[in-house]
């Protein structure tokens, strides 16, 4: 499958389940060789990916944000509740996947850059660099005949809990999940806006 093949028929597929099938180890490490080669702002490389394949964990991480969301859910008002209610299967479906691919990053500055620059969004270089490398593991995995979802609610909703159960270094900041695995569907493509309304050329 070349590139551009893999870019249109790439889906978010949340309906990723182990009875599927495993993810390949010699597939796998495809997968994450594609992420060590993406581009990061200045080669400072800020990334370091937790694969996770033990099943206890993935699942205990699942219901630590089903927690959550719970949490939110008594917390808000009738309005708050329903969207939150509505998050939980987006958040939380993770738990069923073959693999959990937990990406971290340490927040790095670049001589010359103003600290605000380096490390407030907009300007994060580091979360441009993430992105890279996540998209370039979407892409593989695509080539390769999986199917991925790639998160920030469920890492976003408690960040700090998720960090503790996967171990992450300190001075690492977790930034995403992306599930790895056998899709149990094909989903029809969402609608895109057309180049028209989203490019502008200045020659």
């Amino acid at each position: 499958m070349d590139v551009f093949q893999a870019i249109r028929e790439r889906r978010s597929i949340r309906g990723l389940s182990v009875e599927q099938g495993p993810v390949k180890d010699d597939d796998l490490a495809q997968i994450l060789e594609a992420a060590r080669l993406a581009p990061s702002d200045c080669n400072s490389q800020p990334w370091h990916f937790f694969v996770i394949r033990n099943r206890d964990l993935v699942q205990t991480l699942s219901a630590k944000v089903d927690r959550r969301v719970d949490e939110r859910i008594a917390a808000g008002d009738a309005g708050e509740a329903k969207k939150w209610e509505n998050y939980r299967r987006f958040f939380t479906h993770f738990g069923s996947a073959p693999v959990l691919i937990a990406i971290s990053y340490q927040p790095t500055t670049v001589d010359g850059y103003p600290v605000h620059f380096s490390q407030q969004v907009p300007y994060n270089p580091n979360l441009q660099s993430i992105g890279a490398a996540v998209q370039n593991m979407v892409l593989a995995a695509q080539a390769l005949g999986y199917s991925t979802c790639w998160m920030t609610g469920p890492v976003d909703s408690c960040r700090d809990e998720l960090q503790d159960l996967i171990g992450t270094p300190p001075g690492y900041v977790l930034s995403c999940f992306l599930s790895v695995g056998v899709p149990t569907r094909n989903p029809s493509p969402r609608p895109r806006k057309a180049l028209a309304e989203i490019v502008t050329y200045i020659d």
